[in-house]
């Protein structure tokens, strides 16, 4: 699976072989027809097996006591650590939702799902008054791809601003921004948030 999920995140499912995925796992050559019964199955596994800890990971993070904005800023936290701890996820994403066929179901699954839980808050804080009015689905796309964004180009960030997000200080200094600049986008501007 290790393995697997290297050589997809680095090449893409197509350009993956199963001799590659055995090679580097020190496997024999039938490994993945026996564990998973085909490429394909096993690259759902992989995929699966890195959506799920993600998803848990952002639902617990949105049961923070707080306001929308609070929870907003917990789920913001708490994707962006779990994408710079699994450095593979965002590959594996983008190059999913790039293409242009069917997302696979576990990746499909947990956008809709992580999608449902922001909407969640922010309908509540629509409703509360505490965040601007707007298209929830937009909104949630928003909340997502700044941190997803900042993780895929981190060499960008490193080599050409100078963050490199391997360190505490350019990691807290990235997520303070991020999480300021939603903070403004989303909150209501008549209100005190």
């Amino acid at each position: 699976m290790r393995a697997a999920r290297e050589l997809f995140a680095q090449q893409g499912f197509d350009t993956t072989s199963v001799r590659q995925i055995t090679a580097q796992a020190g496997a024999n050559l039938g490994a993945i027809t026996y564990h998973f019964q085909s490429k394909e199955n096993l690259y759902l596994h992989v995929l699966e097996s890195m959506a799920e800890p993600l998803y848990a990971r952002v639902a617990a993070a949105v049961e923070v006591s707080g306001s929308p904005l609070d929870k907003i800023e917990s789920f913001v936290r708490a994707y962006f650590e779990h994408l710079l701890a699994n450095r593979e996820l965002p590959s594996l994403i983008l190059h999913e939702v790039s293409l242009d066929h069917p997302i696979p179901l576990p990746i499909r699954s947990m956008i809709e799902r992580i999608s449902r839980l922001l909407a969640g808050v922010i309908i509540n804080g629509q409703k509360d008054g505490t965040l601007a009015a707007g298209d929830v689905g937009l909104m949630s796309m928003s909340v997502v791809a700044l941190p997803v964004h900042a993780v895929v180009v981190r060499q960008v960030a490193h080599q050409i601003f100078g963050r490199n997000l391997n360190e505490p200080a350019a990691r807290a200094e990235m997520i303070a921004h991020i999480t300021a600049f939603l903070r403004r986008g989303l909150g209501n501007p008549g209100r005190n948030t």
